[in-house]
């Protein structure tokens, strides 16, 4: 591994797509997973925006984690509509935030369950199976059983201890801490440390069958990453 001096891990995309061929474990627990976000410009600025989440929180810094181009300076998504595959970290980027603290998903999955158990709510789930709040539904049940994650976006709104969160996270220092204002920031939910890595398995099992694909295969990863996609 090759560090910065302020602990940003320096990995091309052509070394991580390498990597997720030979040796994914390693590239998860040794380059994904370690070192400061290149979001952050400094580790200085980085332990400062972990701080306050910490003091508005309570939760253990060591529960936060950030993926996606955030993390490494581009994206390894698959996504052939978005074409953000080796997509430099740019303006037009997420700020994407994992928080791993056991504590917090038992509190989040109490609140999601007991919302789903109210009858008013079971109607719209079960017995009409259409609109958006079934999708949702249908959306974190998947993924909760996959890989112990929820995300924002498939949560019931309302619930107490996210909005809670989504308070601390809307006055966030942003601006003082990040390279960008970044478009959105915005939290995901897994039950331990080990649930972000089996999900990162799944990003570089969805990589390589991106780029091996016969019709339509995402481009080969080079040197340097591709310019950074523009904000909307």
């Amino acid at each position: 591994m090759t560090f910065d001096e302020h602990g940003h891990i320096l990995i091309t995309p052509r070394k991580l797509q390498q990597r997720a061929f030979a040796d994914p474990d390693g590239l998860i627990n040794h380059w994904l997973l370690p070192g400061t976000p290149c979001g952050f410009p400094t580790y200085a600025q980085y332990a400062n925006f972990i701080d306050y989440l910490t003091g508005k929180t309570g939760i253990h810094p060591h529960h936060f984690l950030f993926r996606g181009s955030t993390k490494i300076g581009f994206s390894i998504s698959p996504n052939r509509k978005k074409k953000k595959t080796w997509r430099k970290l740019g303006p037009g980027s997420d700020l994407d935030l994992a928080i791993t603290d056991p504590h917090f998903y038992a509190t989040l999955d109490e609140e999601v369950r007991r919302h789903d158990r109210l009858p008013e709510n079971r109607v719209q789930v079960y017995r009409y199976r259409a609109g958006t709040e079934f999708e949702d539904y249908q959306d974190r049940v998947y993924h909760k059983g996959r890989h112990d994650c929820y995300r924002f976006f498939d949560l019931p709104r309302g619930l107490a201890c996210l909005m809670q969160l989504e308070e601390v996270l809307k006055h966030a220092p942003i601006a003082d801490c990040c390279v960008h204002p970044f478009i959105e920031f915005k939290a995901f939910f897994f039950r331990d440390r080990w649930a972000v890595h089996r999900r990162y398995h799944t990003d570089l099992d969805d990589l390589r069958r991106g780029l091996t694909a016969r019709q339509d295969p995402l481009p080969q990863a080079l040197d340097e990453p591709l310019p950074a996609e523009s904000p909307d």
